[in-house]
């Protein structure tokens, strides 16, 4: 019972962790902003036979009044992200026991009404998977700094006199 409670809590911190990353970016989102600096995080992790893979963590995006505050709002979210990937690398791919017990918690109905011989099948499957995703981290990257200013929307009007220019162009045509 223990075992599964734990599994629960670590989703459940894992679920709040990434809820959190969603809410920061969507709040420091500046639409009135005048420059935007974007960045995305990844990690590198290698498997026991030595096949690395690369997963994307996040993108981030964050507006500004100036390029430099653009700039430095972004630094401390990818930052903290750059932080949370490590953790969740070590977590996914480097703790054996988290993993079968995540997926024996996940499995916890399935198992009560199982016979040994099902039993038995799922145990391996289980442990087939979770080895399968076994390594270890090489590392936490995070891609170079990419700093726009706003453009302004052109005017209105400006876009129906070019629409109806074409729609000239096209009768004349006819």
């Amino acid at each position: 019972m223990t075992l599964i409670i734990t599994s629960l809590r670590k989703c459940w911190i894992f679920r709040r962790l990434l809820l959190t990353a969603v809410l920061l970016c969507i709040l420091s989102f500046d639409t009135r902003a005048e420059f935007f600096c974007s960045q995305e995080v990844t990690y590198k992790w290698v498997r026991a036979d030595k096949q690395e893979s690369v997963i994307h963590w996040g993108s981030y995006k964050v507006g500004g009044n100036d390029e430099p505050s653009a700039k430095e709002a972004l630094e401390k979210i990818v930052n903290r992200e750059r932080h949370r990937a490590s953790e969740a690398c070590r977590e996914i791919h480097e703790n054996l026991a988290r993993c079968i017990a995540t997926k024996y918690g996940t499995h916890q109905s399935e198992l009560n009404v199982m016979d040994f011989g099902a039993r038995k099948t799922l145990h391996e499957a289980i442990a087939a998977d979770c080895k399968e995703q076994q390594g270890n981290c090489l590392e936490i990257a995070a891609s170079d700094q990419k700093c726009a200013e706003k453009v302004a929307p052109e005017p209105a009007e400006e876009k129906k006199d070019e629409k109806g220019k074409k729609e000239d162009k096209a009768k004349k045509k006819k």
